[in-house]
C-alpha cells in the first residue's frame, strides 16, 4: 500500500528483512511489541494487529482440533452402545457422522481426548459380577447422573441429620407407589442428591456413590426394574455415605481388599436396616416358604414391602421362583 520496499519497511520498524518476512509468512507471532511499532509506522491501532495474530492462531488450533477429531474416530467403536444410549436421553444428537459424534461425546464429557474419560470416572459402585462391563458405558452412565445432579438444589450437607433420615426412608419401603416421590422430597429438603439414570448397556451398574462439591450423590439404575433389588441397593448406598463421608473414588485394582470389606459392610448394613437380626429370619423361613401370606404378614410386622422379604427368602433359600408373585416390578423414569 506505501509503495515502499520491505528493506524500507524493516528499516522502519527497526528490525531485520529476515524478521520481517518471517512475521508477513506467519512464521514468526505479531508480539505487542511488534504491534505497536506497526500502529506507529503504519495505519490502524496496535489491537488490530494483536487481533489479526490472535485471529490466525485461532484458526490454526481449530484446523489442529479437526485432525485431532478426526484421529479419535477409530475410538468410537468403544462408545457404540453408550452413545445410542445417550442419544435417547437426548445427551448427544442421534447422527451417524462420525466426526460429528466425537464433538459430541468430547463435549459430553468435557474432555479432549476419548482415551481418557475411563480414567476420570472412577466411582465406588454397586455392580453386577453377571455381565460384561465397558468403562465408557459406567463412564456414560455417571456422568448422566452428574449432570442431572448439577440441577438438584439441597441444602448444606449435615451429617448429623443422617439417622432420622435413613428411619424416614425406611418408613417409605412399605409404599412402592409413592417411594420415588417421597424420598425426593425428602432428600432434598436436606442434604441428599438423589438420582435415577435408566441402565446403560454394558453398565451392569445397581447404584453408586460419590461427593461432589460436598454434597453426597446417590445414583440408582433400573438394573433389574424390581422393588426390593433397588431398594437393598438404595440401603447400601447409604452405608458409604455414612461410614464414608467424601469418599467417592476407589481404585480397586489398588485397593481390591480393602473395597471388598466395604462393600460386604454396605451389604450387611443394608440387610440389618430392612431386616432386623432380631426379627429372627432363620426361625421363620420354613413357614413362609409354605405360605404367601407368612411372608406377608412379617412384612407388615416389619413396615416393609413383601418384596423386600421375598427377595431375602429367595437368595437365603435359593429359590428364586418362589413367592414370585410377590415381587414388584418398577419402572424408572429420567
Amino acid at each position: 500500500r506505501s509503495g515502499k520496499t520491505q528493506q524500507e519497511i524493516a528499516l522502519r520498524l527497526d528490525m531485520s528483512e529476515k524478521h520481517l518476512s518471517e512475521i508477513l509468512n506467519w512464521k514468526k507471532n505479531i508480539t505487542p511489541d511488534t504491534a505497536l511499532k506497526l500502529e506507529q509506522v503504519f495505519w490502524g491501532k496496535a489491537s488490530f494487529w494483536i487481533n489479526l495474530q490472535a485471529k490466525h492462531d485461532e484458526a490454526l488450533a481449530r484446523q489442529t482440533m479437526e485432525e485431532n477429531i478426526k484421529s479419535q474416530i477409530p475410538l468410537l467403536e468403544r462408545f457404540k452402545d453408550c452413545y445410542s444410549d445417550l442419544a435417547k436421553l437426548w445427551y448427544v444428537p442421534s447422527s451417524k457422522n462420525k466426526e460429528e459424534r466425537v464433538q459430541s461425546l468430547l463435549s459430553f464429557f468435557e474432555v479432549t481426548s476419548l482415551a481418557n474419560v475411563g480414567q476420570i470416572s472412577q466411582v465406588a459402585f454397586r455392580k453386577s459380577s453377571k455381565h460384561v462391563i465397558s468403562d465408557e458405558s459406567v463412564a456414560s452412565w455417571l456422568r448422566v447422573g452428574e449432570l442431572m445432579a448439577k440441577k438438584i438444589e439441597v441444602a448444606k450437607y449435615d451429617p448429623s441429620n443422617l439417622d432420622c433420615i435413613i428411619w424416614s426412608i425406611r418408613e417409605f419401603t412399605n409404599d412402592v407407589s409413592s417411594f420415588g416421590k417421597n424420598l425426593i422430597n425428602l432428600w432434598k429438603e436436606y442434604w441428599i442428591k438423589f438420582i435415577f439414570v435408566p441402565r446403560f448397556s454394558h453398565a451392569p451398574i445397581n447404584g453408586a456413590t460419590r461427593w461432589i462439591n460436598g454434597i453426597p450423590v446417590i445414583q440408582l439404575s433400573d438394573m433389574w426394574k424390581k422393588f426390593d433389588r433397588i431398594i437393598f441397593t438404595l440401603f447400601h448406598e447409604l452405608w458409604h455415605v455414612a461410614l464414608h463421608p467424601a469418599e467417592s473414588f476407589l481404585d480397586e485394582s489398588v485397593w481390591m481388599d480393602d473395597a471388598m470389606r466395604k462393600e460386604l459392610d454396605a451389604d450387611n448394613f443394608a440387610q440389618e436396616k430392612l431386616i432386623p437380626s432380631d426379627f429372627n429370619f432363620k426361625t421363620k423361613v420354613n413357614e413362609m416358604m409354605q405360605s404367601e401370606l407368612a411372608v406377608v404378614k412379617y412384612a407388615r410386622e416389619l413396615w416393609i414391602d413383601p418384596s423386600i422379604l421375598a427377595w431375602r427368602l429367595q437368595r437365603e433359600t435359593w429359590s428364586y421362583s418362589l413367592h414370585h408373585k410377590l415381587m414388584r416390578q418398577v419402572a424408572i423414569i429420567h
